[in-house]
């Protein structure tokens, strides 16, 4: 799928532009400025007696294994949240084992702990209690509360 121009055609260049000034405005173009955000949220987490889980895909690790380390080793706690960031209540049972599977092998191979797992979007389906009950899951977070 060609993105830019799935957006451009789905919500007009005005919008597109709308969209790209305010995500260089939130995040920046490198990940400087969220990590920043990030290590001073787990400060004041730590400042008030609690530390922040930070819900993840597993290729948001791999881009960014360093930082995740080192809000870790700060106290902070992450959780899966899938492979990529995709509708879990659109994949079959397997997809959503394989999605798994790939997540925890990354989360493994960059030594970052996981207790949970929350769905992307929040969204989920049927199966994906089902797929999830297959690993080492201590908690699973898919309703807005």
């Amino acid at each position: 799928m060609n993105i830019p121009k799935f957006f451009l055609e789905s919500r007009g260049l005005l919008n597109l532009l709308k969209r790209f000034f305010t995500l260089f405005q939130r995040f920046g173009f490198t990940s400087r400025k969220m990590e920043k955000n990030l290590t001073n949220y787990v400060e004041i987490g730590i400042r008030n007696g609690c530390l922040p889980t930070f819900p993840i895909t597993a290729t948001t690790l791999m881009r960014h294994p360093k930082m995740i380390q080192n809000l870790q080793k700060m106290g902070a706690d992450f959780a899966i949240h899938g492979f990529v960031h995709t509708d879990y209540s659109e994949l079959t049972k397997e997809e959503q084992i394989d999605h798994l599977k790939k997540a925890i092998r990354i989360f493994e191979e960059c030594r970052i702990p996981f207790q949970g797992f929350r769905s992307p979007y929040l969204r989920w389906n049927g199966e994906t209690q089902m797929a999830i009950h297959q690993f080492p899951f201590l908690w699973t977070s898919h309703q807005v509360v």
